[in-house]
């Protein structure tokens, strides 16, 4: 969304979503930041391809790549030392932190469900920022700003 009007979305029920390249200059043009939510199947070789694709535009300091598997966070690190990864996380634990400062990751994203003012608290104590998904309600929204989340992640425009 830009401006309350859908520009791109993953979940677009027209023929007409745009190709992952036409989605970098998008949110390009529009200073948006680019959302990659790498799936598993990927591999070694669309990982390094994507991240050559978002530094050949110019990217890499407007796009999150967000996973739940390490292993694919640590190929876009190594493609990128710059990259910004967010560990994808549906729930918190200590683990969390460890596997976040290993990958030099700048946030976790956490389910709302298991989301917590102390679990914000202690990823923030750890230097870690905290987005929380999926936050449908204005409720929902206004609860986890009070609790100091960087980021919330929504399917709706709040």
């Amino acid at each position: 969304m830009y401006n309350g009007k859908l520009v791109c979305s993953h979940d677009s029920a027209s023929n007409s979503s745009p190709s992952f390249s036409d989605y970098l200059d998008i949110c390009k043009k529009y200073g948006m930041v680019a959302v990659i939510d790498i799936k598993s199947g990927g591999g070694e070789e669309k990982i390094r391809k994507t991240v050559e694709m978002v530094n050949s535009k110019g990217m890499i300091n407007q796009t999150v790549f967000q996973c739940s598997m390490v292993s694919y966070l640590k190929l876009v690190r190594k493609y990128s030392s710059n990259a910004r990864i967010w560990y994808l996380r549906d729930s918190y634990s200590s683990d969390v932190v460890r596997t976040a400062k290993e990958l030099n990751a700048e946030a976790v994203n956490i389910n709302y469900t298991n989301t917590t003012s102390s679990v914000i608290n202690d990823l923030h104590n750890n230097n870690i920022k905290v987005c929380v998904y999926v936050v449908n309600s204005k409720t929902g929204k206004d609860k986890f700003l009070s609790y100091k989340a960087d980021y919330i992640m929504s399917n709706l425009p709040l």
